[in-house]
C-alpha cells in the first residue's frame, strides 16, 4: 500500500498520489476505497473475555466469523481505562494526558474529517456521557442516544436510508456493563453455570485472603463466579447485535464497498486484583462494611492502568485486506482515526499521533516497533514491544495512595502479579522516558464537570472508585484559608497538595510558618512534606 503525502494540498500532488493509489505497490492490484465505514465501540469489553481472542466460553461468534474475513489485531490497548478520555483520545488521534470529558474545541473529529468529505455521518450512543454537551456529537448529522438491550432498527433504517451515498456510522453499544445482568432470564446462560475463573486465580484468591483476613471466602468466590458469568452473557448479547449490523451490510450488499471496525473503549477488572483504596467504596470499608474479596478487589474499571482494563478488541474488515489475517504487534487505538482515513484515501489531519495499521499488514518488517501508552489520574502505562508494562505512578497516585512504579512481563505473567521494577532498572528508565514523552504531547488538563455530567458519573459509578476529581481554584483563597485546609485532619491528600502548591510566591509572617512548620512535622504524604520542605526553603 503506497503512503499517502495527505497533507499535500498543491493538485499535482494529489495526481500523483492518486495513480499511486490506482496501480498499487510492486504492480499488485489497487485496494478498493471503501464508500461506507461501521466504527462499532463495545463499552467496557476485554479482549480476553472473547471466543475470538482464545477465551474458553463461546461468547463471540459473531465477532470470530468478522475476525475470519478480516485482521485480528492481537494487542490492541486503550489510551484510558474509562470512557470519556478514551473516546477523546479515540476520535482524535490523540493521546489524553489529562483527566477528559469533553473533546477539546481546537481537535478535529474523526467525525467532522468524514463529513467534510462528503460523507453523512450518525451516531448510536449508548453511554450518556458521550453526549452532545461533551462535544461527541461534533461532526455528526444524526446523533442518536440509544439504551443498551434495544432494537438495532434505528440504525438499520440509518444504513438503509443512506445506503445510495458515502456513509459513517458510529455506534457505540453498553451492553457488558455493571450490573452484569441481562434484563431476560433467558440470556442467562454462562451466569447461571458457576466456575469460570481463569486458571490460577483461586489460588491467588485464598492467599489474597488470607493475607488480609478477608470474610465470607466461599461466599464471595461463588458471587464473583456469577458476577462474571453475568458479564459473559452480557458480551454474548452485544455479539448478537453486532451479528445483526453485520447481517444488515450484507442485506444491503455493501459487504464488498463497508470498512468495518470493532473495538472497545477499555476493558473489565472482574476480580483481578485489588481495587486502589478511594472513593464511596473505601469510604464504605471504613465505614464498617466487611471486608470480602468482592468488595476489596477491582471488579469495574476506570482508575487503574493493569493489562486487563486496557486490553481491546481490534478487529477490522475492508476490501482488499487480506481475510483471516492475526497481527501480534502492539497497537492503540489512537490508531483507529488515521487508519481509517487511509482506508477512505482521505487527507490526515494535522497533529494526529496515531499511526494507520496498514502497514502492518502491506509490508510488516518495514514497520518499527512501538510502546504504547495509557493513561488515568492515578498512572500511567507504557508497553514495548516485548510485552514489558511499567505502571508509573503520577504525583497524585504517589500522594494520594503511596503508589509505587510498577514493572510486569506480561508474556511470562500475564495476570501481573510479580513486579519487576526493582530488578530491572534500566527498562524501568527508558519506559518512564516514553512515558513523560506521551504526556508532553497529550491533550492536557481537565474539564469543568457539570451537574448534569456528575449525575452521569454517578450513576455509571465512577465516583465510587474516586475517577474524577471536581477541580478547586485555589488561586484566590487567602493565606490563613489555604493553611487551615492544610491543617485540617477530615482533608485528603490530594488537597493538601494543591494548597501547598498555591501557597507558593506567597508572602509568609511568622506564626504562618510555624503552623507550616508544625504540620510538617507529622504530614502523612512524603510528597506533601517534600513540598513543604521546598516552600518553607524559599522564605
Amino acid at each position: 500500500m503506497t503512503t499517502f503525502f495527505t497533507r499535500a494540498v498543491g493538485s499535482r500532488s494529489i495526481a500523483v498520489a492518486a495513480l499511486a493509489f490506482a496501480q498499487g505497490c510492486g504492480g499488485e492490484p489497487a485496494r478498493p476505497v471503501p464508500q461506507h465505514v461501521l466504527l462499532i465501540v463495545v463499552d467496557t469489553l476485554r479482549a480476553d473475555h472473547l471466543s475470538t481472542y482464545g477465551y474458553r466460553r463461546e461468547t463471540s461468534p459473531a465477532l470470530a466469523e468478522l475476525a475470519a474475513s478480516g485482521v485480528l489485531f492481537e494487542n490492541a490497548i486503550s489510551q484510558c481505562s474509562w470512557t470519556s478520555p478514551s473516546m477523546v483520545s479515540l476520535m482524535t488521534g490523540q493521546y489524553v494526558a489529562g483527566e477528559r470529558l469533553a473533546i477539546p474545541a481546537d481537535r478535529t473529529t474523526l467525525a467532522e474529517v468524514f463529513m467534510q468529505n462528503g460523507f453523512a455521518t450518525g451516531a448510536f450512543v449508548s453511554n450518556e456521557i458521550l453526549s452532545p454537551e461533551n462535544q461527541f456529537a461534533r461532526g455528526f448529522h444524526q446523533f442518536s442516544p440509544m439504551n443498551p438491550y434495544t432494537s438495532n432498527q434505528p440504525i438499520v433504517d440509518w444504513l438503509t436510508r443512506m445506503a445510495k451515498g458515502k456513509t459513517f456510522t458510529y455506534v457505540h453499544f453498553n451492553e457488558p456493563h455493571d450490573p452484569y445482568r441481562p434484563p431476560r432470564k433467558s440470556m442467562w446462560n454462562f451466569g447461571k453455570e458457576g466456575g469460570g475463573l481463569p486458571d490460577g486465580r483461586l489460588e491467588f484468591y485464598r492467599r489474597f485472603a488470607k493475607q488480609h483476613a478477608l470474610e465470607d471466602f466461599d461466599h464471595s468466590v461463588a458471587t464473583i463466579e456469577t458476577e462474571i458469568g453475568g458479564y459473559d452473557d452480557e458480551v454474548f448479547a452485544v455479539d448478537a447485535r453486532i451479528r445483526e449490523l453485520l447481517a444488515a451490510v450484507h442485506t444491503l450488499g455493501q459487504d464488498a464497498s463497508t470498512v468495518v471496525l470493532v473495538t472497545a473503549d477499555h476493558g473489565e477488572g472482574l476480580w483481578t486484583r485489588e481495587a486502589y483504596d478511594v472513593g464511596q467504596r473505601a469510604a464504605k470499608l471504613a465505614g464498617g462494611e466487611k471486608p470480602t474479596l468482592v468488595n476489596v478487589l477491582m471488579n469495574s474499571h476506570g482508575n487503574q492502568v493493569n493489562h486487563e482494563l486496557l486490553h481491546v478488541p481490534l478487529i477490522l474488515r475492508a476490501p482488499g485486506l487480506r481475510a483471516g489475517t492475526k497481527i501480534a504487534a502492539w497497537v492503540e487505538n489512537v490508531d483507529v482515526a488515521p487508519t481509517l482515513l487511509e482506508l477512505c484515501d482521505l487527507a490526515v489531519p494535522a497533529g494526529l499521533q496515531g499511526r494507520s495499521l496498514l502497514a502492518l499488514l502491506d509490508a510488516p518488517a518495514t514497520v518499527p516497533a512501538r510502546d504504547v501508552f495509557s493513561h488515568t489520574r492515578f498512572a500511567s502505562s507504557v508497553i514495548d514491544a516485548n510485552g514489558m508494562q511499567l505502571v508509573l505512578p503520577t504525583e497524585l497516585g504517589r500522594c494520594e495512595l503511596g503508589l509505587g512504579t510498577e514493572l510486569y512481563d506480561l508474556k511470562r505473567d500475564p495476570e501481573a502479579r510479580e513486579n519487576l521494577a526493582a530488578r530491572e532498572p534500566a527498562i524501568v528508565d527508558a519506559l518512564s522516558r516514553v512515558a513523560h514523552e506521551r504526556l508532553a504531547i497529550g491533550i492536557p488538563g481537565k474539564d469543568e464537570v457539570s451537574p448534569a455530567n456528575l449525575s452521569i458519573l454517578n450513576a455509571l459509578g465512577y465516583t465510587d472508585n474516586g475517577i474524577v476529581e471536581v477541580a478547586v481554584d485555589r488561586s484566590r483563597i487567602s493565606t490563613p484559608d489555604l493553611i487551615a485546609v492544610l491543617v485540617d485532619p477530615t482533608v485528603g491528600c490530594t488537597a493538601r497538595l494543591e494548597v501547598v502548591k498555591a501557597l507558593r510566591g506567597r508572602t509568609l509572617d511568622d506564626e504562618q510558618r510555624r503552623e507550616l512548620e508544625a504540620h510538617a512535622a507529622h504530614e502523612s504524604s512524603s510528597t506533601v512534606r517534600t513540598e513543604l520542605a521546598s516552600l518553607l526553603a524559599a522564605h
